[in-house]
């Protein structure tokens, strides 16, 4: 961190380096500052994927989704095939507590197409899949994607298996999640 802090001491134009430094701060858990420096990214280049991704990562997790969901289509915008966007934007229109906000349709396309980018190996982004199809009440599909990613999630991450498991109990009885607070722990990436 002090490395991009003294980079931007000398040219506080350079985006990469607040993109960095809130990526560092993030993952401290120093949210706060990291949308700090996320923004300085975007106002010094607006069009910074990188920066609208990250962005919206720590403003979901700071509860905001509905900034979280401008920067990750931003993010999207920018380079139409990155999976994590989609998940993520996937995740927050299948899982918002406002039905306005809630496209199952636009969901199950991103969270499909996410899937697909990453071989059906990622664990999160089959989680947003499941929810997807939750959402639109696909509880066949939801129920068999939700046990893939358990089961991948398993190996790498025991906390995110405990998660995707409590919904697909849900899914199991015919109820799809809602995301109350906003905050999908498992997914700091």
């Amino acid at each position: 961190m002090q490395h991009y802090r003294r980079a931007i001491a000398i040219n506080p134009r350079l985006a990469a380096a607040h993109n960095n430094l809130g990526s560092a701060l993030g993952s401290q858990g120093r949210l706060a500052e990291a949308v700090r420096q996320f923004r300085e990214a975007l106002r010094v280049q607006p069009d910074y994927d990188e920066a609208h991704n990250n962005l919206g990562l720590a403003l979901r997790m700071l509860g905001d989704r509905n900034q979280a969901l401008r920067h990750f289509r931003a993010a999207l915008a920018h380079r139409a095939d990155w999976a994590a966007p989609m998940s993520e934007i996937a995740w927050i229109i299948a899982t918002h507590t406002d039905p306005k906000l809630r496209d199952p349709a636009e969901a199950v396309r991103l969270a499909e197409r996410a899937a697909e980018l990453t071989s059906h190996q990622d664990p999160v982004v089959l989680d947003a899949l499941a929810a997807a199809y939750a959402a639109a009440a696909d509880w066949d599909r939801a129920t068999a994607v939700a046990e893939a990613a358990v089961a991948l999630a398993s190996a790498r991450s025991p906390a995110l298996a405990e998660d995707v498991s409590k919904r697909l109990a849900l899914y199991r009885r015919k109820q799809p999640y809602r995301e109350a607070a906003g905050v999908r722990a498992e997914t700091a990436r």
